[in-house]
């Protein structure tokens, strides 16, 4: 796809698209320039790369992008496989985990459309799958602005950006662009997903608004289900101990936390499993060595001690506050 220079070589002839290398040499190619519309001349030779050139000699500035971007379209028209980039539910603060929503993969494309109106936006193009829509745009100067960015998220219908913009850095042919287009690259994202919001409202639900509070120079969360510490008589959390490397915590105000710890959800996944099959989360690996050692570590569910249970099938590791509390886990220690 590209040339030296970034050269021209995608034009159109008869509203249609073609490279130089299917035209042929001179003005018989009869093609003219995606952008500005003036009249190219086919160079083909021997010791050249083959490439457009405006016949008066101008030097279009947008040939080359415009070619990009009417190729790209062409190519998703003709799809029929993609894949598409993963998803995740990003918090707004910078040093939360991310949530994977839906991984790498690729769909069966059903249909697609270049350029029509739906409503207010007119995408580069809607692809239809699995009973779905959902748009792609093509960035080769432009990114999309906040302007178009709102009315996609007015539609409700998620969106994809492809950018292009340093294609000519990477891509040497068409069948690279496809590869980008159409395989798993880095040059996707997604700017908006309708399943971001309904994630984020499915944590919300199971999240507990907890207050940060000082003690000395320490930050503490209170109430943390997991009874980490205790101060002033109330069950706590070290902000930045305890809390910082929590799944638990799913975002931190500037006095408060939202922790999923009382329902035990640390993923997108234990929000479809019933809370009896969720496991609780733990910060660092466990290996009991001697009976001091287990008593020595708190049920995340309770925050009673744990200790070693001789059961019918072997020892295993449960909660000294059984019956009320029936955490367990392997007995590690052998």
């Amino acid at each position: 796809m590209r040339h030296e220079g970034g050269n021209l070589i995608y034009a159109l002839s008869n509203g249609k698209l073609v490279s130089v290398e299917d035209v042929p040499a001179g003005l018989k190619c009869d093609c003219f320039c995606p952008a500005c519309g003036e009249q190219l001349v086919a160079k083909k030779g021997q010791k050249m790369t083959h490439h457009f050139a405006h016949k008066a000699g101008t030097n279009c500035a947008f040939g080359y992008q415009t070619s990009l971007h009417l190729l790209a379209k062409d190519i998703l028209a003709n799809a029929r496989r993609m894949v598409i980039p993963e998803l995740y539910l990003r918090p707004d603060k910078p040093w939360l985990r991310d949530h994977l929503i839906s991984p790498v993969r690729e769909i069966l494309i059903d249909e697609v459309d270049v350029e029509q109106n739906h409503g207010s936006i007119i995408p580069d193009v809607a692809v239809y799958a699995g009973g779905k829509k959902f748009f792609v745009e093509i960035y080769v100067t432009h990114a999309v602005d906040e302007e178009k960015l709102s009315k996609l998220k007015q539609s409700g219908i998620s969106t994809i950006e492809i950018d292009l913009s340093k294609a000519d850095r990477y891509i040497q042919q068409a069948a690279d662009l496809s590869e980008v287009l159409l395989g798993n690259s880095e040059n996707k994202k997604w700017i908006f997903n309708t399943q971001v919001d309904k994630c984020y409202q499915a944590f919300l639900q199971v999240s507990e608004k907890r207050r940060i509070f000082h003690k000395g120079h320490v930050a503490y969360t209170d109430f943390c289900p997991r009874k980490l510490h205790w101060v002033n008589g109330k069950p706590c959390a070290s902000q930045l101990e305890d809390c910082f490397n929590c799944d638990y915590q799913f975002e931190v105000g500037d006095d408060y936390v939202l922790c999923m710890g009382r329902s035990l959800v640390t993923s997108i996944d234990d929000l479809k499993k019933p809370r009896k099959e969720r496991r609780p989360c733990r910060t660092s690996p466990v290996n009991f060595k001697t009976m001091a050692d287990a008593k020595l570590w708190i049920c995340p569910d309770c925050g009673y001690p744990l200790h070693r249970v001789e059961g019918k099938h072997g020892s295993f590791i449960g909660c000294s506050n059984y019956p009320w509390c029936n955490f367990t886990m392997p007995d590690n220690s052998k």
